[in-house]
Formats: structure tokens, sequence, C-alpha cells
């Protein structure tokens, strides 16, 4: 196994992007297994506790209209509580807050399975502030090298 980040961002937003005629795209390294993105881990965690992931995974519909784009993610183990972030391409938002509990070990990794996610004000405006803060988001997978 590994070391990865599997999200589908929020499975109403798909369902609404797909419902009006528009698309889900990866650029690798990232890959899809079928709605649900899979981010490999870009290189080794440092001592700041954050957790890199590459690729990029974008929504689009209404002729471009609509375009949603997650780059980057990283989870990053704050004192304050962990957080999701991702690269807007100049900058990096705070998207979710994390809902972590301790990992599990499995095949030499330390896993976060299911965590809950909710959008952050900064994460807001990614969806044009149709979302308001604390709305519960998919759940995050996560794992490391142990």
């Amino acid at each position: 196994m590994k070391p990865t980040l599997i999200w589908g961002m929020k499975q109403s937003f798909r369902d609404y992007v797909f419902a009006a005629g528009g698309s889900q795209r990866v650029e690798e390294p990232a890959v899809l297994n079928e709605e649900i993105c899979v981010f490999p881990i870009a290189g080794p965690s440092d001592a700041d506790r954050i957790h890199r992931y590459s690729g990029i995974l974008e929504f689009e519909a209404y002729l471009g209209m609509l375009r949603v784009r997650i780059a980057d993610p990283w989870v990053e183990l704050r004192d304050g509580g962990p957080i999701l972030s991702v690269s807007t391409g100049e900058s990096r938002i705070a998207l979710a807050a994390l809902d972590t509990t301790d990992p599990e070990t499995e095949h030499g990794l330390l896993v976060w399975d299911d965590v809950p996610a909710a959008l952050l004000e900064s994460g807001t405006f990614l969806f044009d502030h149709s979302y308001s803060p604390g709305t519960p988001l998919d759940p995050v997978s996560f794992s490391t090298p142990a």
C-alpha cells in the first residue's frame, strides 16, 4: 500500500455538477476511482506534522461558469485542530476542519479512515459562498508512512 489521501469532496455537489451536464476531472498524479479522487503522497511529512499530497481534482459546469479546483491537498495536524488545506495556485487556504482520532497502523502506514470534514469560513469562496461554514463535506481518508 502507498500513502494516499482519498476524498470525494461533497456528494451533493458532485450530483449538482453532473445534473447540470458538468464534468469532473483529475490531473496526475491524482486518479479517479469512480467519483472519488485518490491523491498520492508528495513526499515525506515534515516536523510540522504536515502531510502533503499531490494532484488536481476539478469540477466544471455551465460552460465554465462554475469551476471548483482542489489542488495539492495537505493535512495539517495543527495544535488548534487538524485541517485540510488546498492550493489556489497563488496561495493555500484552509478548506476544512478534520475531526481526527488516533490512526490505525496497517502495512507500515498510519491510517486515518473516514475522518469527518467540515467546511471552514476560509474555504467558502471555493463554492462561491453557496455553503456555510460548518457544512459537512465528504469524509477524508488519508495515510502516511509510520
